[in-house]
């Protein structure tokens, strides 16, 4: 990756594709724990090499352990290559390539099992349904995660930064329950900075146990 850096760096770019190009190749026979920001790598770099685009294409079709083919979806969201209009239709289009049972989750509904990786690429739609402002579909997701009875470590931690961003994102009716009337402006705000608060809760203990498996990139 330093060597791919450099050359980049030198406005070498062709050169630099190939050894890109060429790690990737030896990752995909003997997976390392990189190999998933080097397939984001490879994604957001379409915007400026065509042949990245067909070569992505060819990785992600047929049998795919690594959910791969998700990965690009969510990533080329998450760099800009999607158009925002277009962000809610795909990132359904996704959640549901996931588990049909994502969107027509319901508080009693029976918990569908998804391996771990599913998992992780499921809570990061969540993010980005957040970050774009998606709010029932990040709710859904919540929702759907917080069922799984055997959730792996990253999408515990994605799922916990859902739920306390959205605490804050989400707005309620703000009608006083005991008069049935709207509440007044500093009843609105009292609220807002007690979600506040329990957000930052949420977030101490869960930034502990992203401490513990030592991945700073799942904070954004």
């Amino acid at each position: 990756m330093i060597l791919y850096q450099c050359l980049y760096d030198a406005d070498k770019k062709a050169d630099a594709f190939k050894v890109l190009e060429g790690l990737w190749e030896k990752t995909k026979s003997k997976p390392c724990e990189f190999q998933d920001a080097l397939f984001r790598l490879r994604v957001y770099l379409c915007k400026e090499n065509n042949a990245l685009v067909a070569a992505i294409k060819k990785d992600t079709e047929g049998q795919d352990p690594f959910a791969w083919k998700i990965l690009e979806s969510l990533q080329r969201m998450r760099c800009g290559l999607v158009p925002e209009p277009q962000i809610e239709k795909e990132l359904m289009t996704v959640v549901n390539q996931i588990s049909l049972s994502v969107l027509s989750n319901s508080e009693n509904s029976v918990p569908v099992q998804l391996s771990p990786v599913m998992q992780e690429r499921l809570a990061e739609a969540g993010r980005i349904a957040l970050r774009f402002n998606l709010i029932n579909l990040a709710n859904s997701i919540i929702l759907f995660l917080s069922k799984t009875r055997q959730p792996s470590q990253t999408a515990l931690i994605l799922n916990e930064y859902n739920k306390a961003e959205i605490l804050i994102k989400r707005k309620g009716e703000y009608v006083d329950k005991k008069t049935g009337m709207a509440m007044s402006a500093q009843q609105v705000k009292d609220i807002e900075i007690e979600n506040r608060k329990e957000a930052l809760k949420m977030l101490e203990k869960v930034m502990l146990i992203n401490k513990k498996i030592d991945q700073a990139d799942l904070i954004y």
